[in-house]
């Protein structure tokens, strides 16, 4: 009876380990599509985060555009046609060259600090920025030597000898839209759209400002008193080449 009852209690005890383990085992398996809850919350910060840089940029962008209309108008007025048309011709050579020297910078950049934030290595995003700010502020200083050592050749296929002096004047700006591009890439990368945001409307209220404050400068001797119009033949070639 004894030996029964103790054969019984050994055969429980051999159990009872296999019993335990099974709902253990259960209880730490992980569902088959259950969410993970730090990649959810990963998942809403980025979502947010886009959609946060999205606003900002759209808003940034809308306020450029209307700060360019109130540049064009007054702008237009102060210089008269002559002076448009200096204006004209040098814009479109600095765009040219600001096309070639920038296009592509942020977004290239954004994308390459991106994929190394996304796999946690931070080092290396930022030896990307600092390779890319190195380059291409070569490159933006490249454009600009290329801006004032041709700048007659360049107002020569205007036909505007007189231009180079304007050419002269933008060219440094080439220099700081590289540099400020790689900037932008940089934290782009982060997904963080408030200094893309920042710079660009700084950048639009400087054209506005400096550029009128310039125009009227350079043009007020022939302005007459505020409200009266100066005729275009009375104001001398020499106002637009000095």
């Amino acid at each position: 009876m004894n030996g029964h009852n103790g054969h019984n209690d050994n055969s429980a005890r051999r159990r009872t380990p296999e019993a335990d383990k099974a709902p253990a085992k259960e209880r730490t398996a992980p569902r088959k599509g259950a969410p993970d809850g730090k990649k959810q919350v990963k998942v809403k910060k980025t979502a947010n985060l886009f959609v946060s840089g999205v606003l900002i940029l759209t808003v940034s962008n809308l306020l450029v555009k209307v700060i360019g209309l109130l540049l064009k108008v007054p702008l237009q007025h102060t210089i008269r046609n002559a002076g448009l048309g200096y204006y004209s011709g040098t814009y479109e050579i600095y765009v040219w060259l600001y096309m070639i020297s920038t296009a592509g910078i942020p977004v290239a950049i954004a994308k390459m600090v991106s994929d190394s934030r996304s796999k946690g290595n931070f080092r290396e995003a930022r030896r990307i920025f600092s390779v890319a700010l190195k380059t291409f502020t070569i490159v933006g200083f490249v454009g600009m030597t290329i801006l004032l050592v041709f700048s007659k050749a360049f107002a020569g296929l205007y036909k505007l000898p007189g231009m180079y002096t304007s050419i002269i004047a933008i060219a440094p700006t080439l220099l700081f839209a590289c540099v400020s591009s790689t900037v932008r890439g940089y934290f782009q990368g982060y997904q963080i759209m408030k200094p893309t945001a920042v710079s660009e409307i700084i950048e639009s209220l400087g054209k506005l400002i400096l550029g009128i404050a310039f125009a009227v400068l350079v043009m007020h001797p022939y302005m007459g008193l505020f409200g009266h119009d100066v005729a275009d033949e009375a104001i001398p070639d020499e106002v637009y080449t000095k």
